[in-house]
């Protein structure tokens, strides 16, 4: 079943709960405060970036969240895993997982790969039919 790890606050988390409810498949929620080091490591062994492709940008965040980036950087795998589960400000939201896929925030076309197959493949035939009209 597709796990959602979600902040209240957060718009791509909204988005990505809304799309899954449109397409009726089922979810679990959980807000990002629950994840334990054993999701984290599970998730990360699905990235193709590992840990950078968790964390929030450097780009827009206060010097406190930055610094505690930074420190990551620094360490050791399990070392980083059990952090970020202590310190999950600093990871991204929505974290949406299943059995072998993984995203990172909510983008309109990937969120697709959590849709049954036969749904994939008939909206993937309705937008072909479209482009030849």
């Amino acid at each position: 079943m597709i796990t959602i790890y979600y902040r209240n606050s957060c718009l791509s988390s909204r988005k990505a709960i809304n799309w899954l409810n449109e397409h009726h498949i089922p979810y679990r929620k959980c807000t990002i405060d629950c994840v334990s080091c054993e999701d984290l490591s599970y998730m990360l062994r699905l990235t193709e970036n590992g840990i950078d492709e968790i964390v929030k940008s450097t780009k827009r965040c206060t010097e406190d969240l930055h610094r505690k980036i930074l420190q990551i950087q620094q360490m050791h795998f399990n070392e980083a895993v059990v952090y970020l589960s202590e310190n999950v400000e600093v990871l991204q939201t929505p974290l949406i997982v299943d059995h072998n896929k993984f995203l990172v925030g909510y983008h309109s076309e990937n969120i697709r790969q959590f849709a049954p197959r036969y749904y994939r493949m008939s909206s993937i035939f309705l937008h072909q039919y479209k482009r030849q009209i």
